[in-house]
């Protein structure tokens, strides 16, 4: 203080508002670092003294166990859903294509395709793919398909509403151990409008949810909903949840049946109609 004048240096205003802006970008990059965490929330498994089922199978097959893979983000296990008609098969195809094109290892599974052990779209597109059983422990083929390969950067399933529980299991497993992208593609519900086993768990698990934005359509030409089965003509509501079926009536019955399925809104799922009233009665 000098003649009553401040000789030090007063921080200015301009000084005060740059250090607040500061950190307040400084707070920001921590969100928005805290909401890319967020959005993979599954993070590897860190090590304890008890090895998992997993671990005994990587052990068995001769994989390396590396303790580093359990302190890394893990790869995406993607469940995308849709209805009969939205899509679900050839975006599959095109995902296996898009990827192994580029030298990517990889799997492609299926489950009661249509044309056997393959993925096939009704846009006539076909590829070779593993025929899921209810037996198949879908953790050791990933498993040795490394011991294999080396790595495994992607499994793409199609058909995963066949899948059981413990099988959407393992495929969570597959992504966390082994830093696995996994493409999941199935129905929601089934002709009963109620949930499937294994898309309930995939659902559970998954770390993203996509409903495909391929919307098919009702024969009223609303927004379908439901995977209705018709028997003979007639919507039906109980049964076995898996029947082989198709979305076109054929000559020769299927065990003395006409098995089809249709899509329905919720209206005329809920009517049991499958036509217009003047189509039905020619």
């Amino acid at each position: 203080m000098r003649g009553g004048l401040f000789v030090g240096k007063y921080p200015r205003e301009t000084d005060r508002t740059d250090a607040a802006q500061a950190a307040s970008r400084t707070e920001q990059i921590a969100r928005g670092c805290f909401r890319q965490y967020q959005t993979r929330p599954r993070i590897a498994r860190r090590i304890t003294g008890k090895l998992t089922n997993s671990d005994e199978i990587r052990e068995r097959e001769g994989v390396p166990f590396n303790s580093e893979y359990r302190s890394i983000p893990v790869g995406v296990l993607r469940f995308s859903f849709g209805t009969m008609g939205s899509g679900k098969s050839t975006l599959a195809l095109q995902i296996h294509h898009n990827l192994a094109k580029r030298s990517k290892r990889g799997l492609l599974l299926s489950q009661l395709d249509r044309e056997g052990a393959r993925v096939s779209s009704r846009l006539g597109l076909s590829v070779e793919a593993i025929q899921v059983s209810a037996d198949l422990d879908l953790l050791l083929l990933a498993t040795r398909f490394v011991a294999a390969h080396g790595g495994i950067d992607y499994v793409v399933c199609d058909e995963c509403q066949f899948y059981t529980p413990a099988q959407a299991e393992q495929l969570a497993e597959i992504c966390d151990l082994f830093d696995t992208d996994v493409y999941a593609f199935g129905l929601i519900t089934d002709f009963r409008a109620r949930l499937f086993p294994g898309t309930q768990r995939l659902l559970e698990l998954a770390d993203e949810r996509i409903q495909l934005s391929v919307e098919a359509r009702c024969w009223c030409g609303g927004r379908a909903t439901t995977n209705a089965r018709a028997v003979n003509g007639a919507v039906v509501y109980e049964g076995d949840v898996v029947v082989v079926g198709d979305t076109v009536a054929h000559d020769t019955p299927l065990f003395g049946d006409v098995i089809t399925y249709e899509l329905l809104c919720r209206r005329h799922y809920r009517s049991g109609e499958i036509c217009a009233p003047e189509t039905a009665a020619r």
